[in-house]
């Protein structure tokens, strides 16, 4: 039992995907990971919003609803989006569990997969 705290997979609820996401450098480094992490972040927000900006100062904000889909371990955003789309945004995203958190990652047809953690943009050198 105390084995599998440590490596079971994190349980994921509806609340813990509220918040701001950036991109996550961990998973890929270099200048494109430091440039799509400058232009691209998203919000989910409690009534069940996406939020994502194209940055450099915020030069385009994409509003959309989402849904949830339930599943064994954790709920999946679908992003409700009129045309024309966007992107980052053509396809839902896929949750991947870790130990102790959580990522998305969108597929898109200019970069291929972006991935995405729960974090606060910060300025990087």
């Amino acid at each position: 039992m105390i084995l599998s705290f440590f490596t079971s997979k994190k349980e994921i609820e509806k609340e813990d995907l509220v918040g701001n996401y950036i991109i996550d450098r961990t998973k890929c480094s270099g200048k494109q990971a430091d440039w799509q992490y400058n232009h691209y972040r998203f919000k989910i927000t409690e009534d069940d919003k996406i939020f994502f900006y194209v940055t450099e100062n915020i030069i385009k904000t994409i509003e959309a609803n989402i849904t949830y889909t339930e599943y064994t371990h954790s709920p999946h955003i679908k992003i409700e989006l009129d045309e024309p789309k966007f992107h980052i945004l053509a396809e839902n995203p896929t949750l991947y569990r870790e130990i102790w958190a959580f990522y998305y990652v969108f597929e898109s047809s200019k970069f291929g997969n972006m991935f995405f953690t729960k974090g606060n943009w910060k300025e990087i050198d």
